[in-house]
């Protein structure tokens, strides 16, 4: 089961209101997107599909550091599965009790 999932809901207005919900598997990587997370990410989305979305969308994003040329080239057939990279920007600063 992933670490994380998120539903995303839209209601479509056609004189009564319906939800039509879509699942969103996030797999985070600490640091290279190898192309072995393809198989994990298909594996958790597979499960959502069969135990939890049945007709509904699910989608997969991948998010790592670095994403080896192996993984794009998996990811190139899947169109469900969206690759990103992350950058990491932050300041430290000193506190103390006043």
């Amino acid at each position: 089961m992933p670490a994380m999932i998120s539903c995303s809901a839209r209601v479509i207005s056609t004189g009564e209101a319906k939800l039509n919900i879509n699942f969103v598997v996030l797999e985070l990587k600490l640091s290279r997107g190898a192309d072995k997370a393809m198989g994990q990410i298909s594996r958790y989305m597979g499960w959502i599909k069969q135990n939890m979305a049945k007709d509904k969308g699910v989608k997969g994003v991948i998010v790592a550091k670095k994403v080896d040329e192996k993984l794009k080239y998996a990811s190139s057939i899947i169109p469900d599965i969206s690759l990103f990279e992350y950058e990491l920007n932050f300041k430290i600063r000193v506190v103390g009790i006043k």
